[in-house]
C-alpha cells in the first residue's frame, strides 16, 4: 500500500485533544499540528517537525500512552516507511 492510500495518524488528532490526562505541552503540540495540517502543510514535514518535541518528552517518560502510541504510529507512517524504522528518536516501550 502506498503511503498517500493509507490513513494518515493524524487523523488521531481530534481523539488526544479530549484526553483529560495529556499534559498541556502534549496539547501544545497537538494544537499547533491541527493548524498547520489545516493550512495545508504537508504531513510529512509536520510529522518531521513535531516527532522531535515528542521524541524529548517520551525520553522524560512523559508522555501519556496515547500519545506514545501516536509517536510510534507516525515514525512508522512517515520514517522509513515500510520498514518500522525509528532510529531518530526513542520511542519508549508501550
Amino acid at each position: 500500500m502506498k503511503r498517500k492510500d493509507m490513513p494518515s495518524v493524524f487523523n488521531r488528532i481530534d481523539q488526544l485533544l479530549v484526553l483529560p490526562h495529556i499534559s498541556n505541552q502534549e496539547r501544545q503540540i497537538l494544537l499547533e499540528t491541527k493548524q498547520a495540517l489545516a493550512k495545508g502543510e504537508d504531513e510529512e514535514r509536520v510529522a518531521r517537525r513535531i516527532s522531535s518535541p515528542l521524541s524529548l518528552l517520551a525520553a522524560q517518560q512523559k508522555l501519556a500512552p496515547e500519545m506514545v502510541q501516536f509517536l510510534a504510529d507516525l515514525e512508522d507512517q512517515y520514517r522509513g516507511f515500510g520498514k518500522g524504522v525509528r532510529g531518530s528518536v526513542y520511542i519508549p516501550p508501550l
